[in-house]
């Protein structure tokens, strides 16, 4: 059997890992590159901290959010890309997904 897929592997970085999230311009103004934020990993109830790495500039027009992304140290290798995890905001929580 031969599939049609080129790939022969897939190569990623997984320390740090990068969380993005969609939430409301008043979330994304709630914090700043850099912050540190709060985190949860719903599967384990594990909480951590991650960092603010960029704020996007642009509102997605479809859904009215703004796209933060936080990066996640994982020099361990604890914690596995495309988890799920909650990002806790003033007033809010948004939920998002671990990627290479």
């Amino acid at each position: 059997f031969v599939a049609n897929d080129p790939r022969v592997a897939t190569i990623v970085q997984l320390d740090p890992l990068r969380a993005r999230f969609s939430t409301s311009p008043a979330g994304a103004a709630a914090v700043s590159p850099g912050e540190s934020v709060s985190l949860l990993l719903p599967d384990t109830q594990q909480q951590l901290e991650g960092r603010v790495e960029t704020i996007s500039p642009v509102m997605d027009a479809r859904s009215g959010t703004v796209q933060v992304v936080v990066l996640i140290d994982n020099g361990s290798g604890e914690f596995r890309s495309g988890a799920r995890c909650l990002l806790r905001l003033p007033n809010e929580v948004r939920a998002g997904q671990t990627e290479p």
